[in-house]
């Protein structure tokens, strides 16, 4: 009986891992993080740190900036940092990020993503952030909405 209680307490994916809403007081001691840049990472408790600034479990130290929209269109979604996008699409204000993926070939389910890895996979630029195959439609390239960064001649 207080195993189920306990099982209530903390609901589960369909693939298992515990799901959690990110608040100010909820931090996870251990983070996933992103990889792509050298210099800035973004945890997937929502804060954007330099590489170096890192704990030994992969989280941002606490000091730095939540949810960071730094260098980011809130209208259109569009950021110039893939970290600023990644960490501006992680508030809990915002609606789940589909970005590109919803033109897939296959389709995506919610419960399939954790909310990091959807705005991860949302802010990677896309054939939709190319004007000329070669050319970025704007510097805010990195978008967690379903429509293409707005079109800024350089």
């Amino acid at each position: 009986m207080e195993e189920e209680k306990h099982e209530a307490s903390n609901p589960r994916d369909q693939r298992g891992r515990l799901v959690m809403e990110v608040t100010d007081v909820e931090l996870k001691n251990k983070c996933t993080n992103t990889i792509q840049s050298r210099i800035l990472v973004v945890d997937d408790n929502g804060f954007r740190c330099l590489r170096k600034d890192l704990d030994r479990n992969g989280c941002c130290t606490t000091r730095h900036q939540r949810f960071s929209c730094e260098y980011c269109d809130l209208i259109n979604k569009c950021c110039r940092t893939y970290e600023n996008c990644v960490s501006c699409c992680l508030n809990p204000k915002e609606p789940p990020a589909l970005g590109s993926l919803h033109l897939s070939r296959y389709p995506l389910q919610d419960s399939d993503f954790t909310r990091f890895e959807r705005c991860q996979m949302a802010c990677r630029t896309s054939s939709l952030s190319l004007l000329h195959e070669n050319t970025y439609r704007s510097p805010l390239k990195h978008c967690f909405a379903d429509k293409p960064p707005p079109l800024i001649p350089p």
